[in-house]
């Protein structure tokens, strides 16, 4: 429906656009309106309007505004904090507890709204796991784009990392209504917290 009415707004400019030089053409005499029209001028003038509305349709479709997702990893804020190297992120994790408390901030950079969005939480390799793993409707709600709202979507979840795990990637999959699943993958190292002497 809005795309039809997107190409009914194209015709009506360009209906406008061209009654504007008709009507300047015939002021300076330059084309002579007759008074009788045949039933074939007016069925070509039909077939010209279908024509430019079909255009102008697809020139509607051409552009479809769409969600784009990007996402800040932080720590979360009793943890410590999560260093950035190269594009990976260091942390600390207590030998005791196994376990890392991340606040991750959405932002929706598109020019749609994602509707309906799902985010889950994958990790590779997969033995590292997310406490919770998956999260949508009705805990989750729209994502607004970041040009109308100013602000991010705030999820906060726990990384499970088993002993041994050096480092994993945190994969997350964002999707909705509107949006295909978008991967968006960080490379985090882990260290063992060192017991204060």
């Amino acid at each position: 429906m809005r795309l039809i009415l997107l190409a009914l707004a194209w015709l009506v400019v360009f209906l406008a656009l061209l009654a504007t030089v008709l009507y300047w053409l015939h002021r300076k005499k330059r084309l002579d309106v007759g008074t009788k029209f045949s039933l074939s001028d007016i069925a070509n003038f039909v077939s010209v309007l279908l024509a430019i509305f079909a255009l102008a349709f697809t020139l509607a479709t051409q552009y479809q505004p769409e969600p784009r997702i990007e996402a800040d990893i932080q720590a979360a804020a009793h943890e410590s904090r999560v260093i950035l190297n190269n594009g990976a992120l260091n942390i600390e994790v207590d030998a005791n507890l196994n376990a890392f408390d991340f606040s991750i901030v959405f932002r929706n950079v598109g020019d749609a709204t994602l509707r309906k969005s799902l985010v889950i939480f994958a990790a590779d390799p997969a033995r590292v796991r997310f406490e919770p793993r998956q999260l949508s409707e009705p805990g989750l709600s729209d994502f607004l784009p970041f040009s109308q709202i100013r602000l991010g979507y705030r999820i906060d979840t726990r990384v499970i990392i088993p002993q041994g795990v050096e480092a994993f990637d945190v994969v997350i999959h964002v999707s909705g209504d509107n949006m295909n699943a978008q991967e968006i993958r960080t490379r985090v190292n882990v260290r063992l917290k060192t017991a204060p002497s």
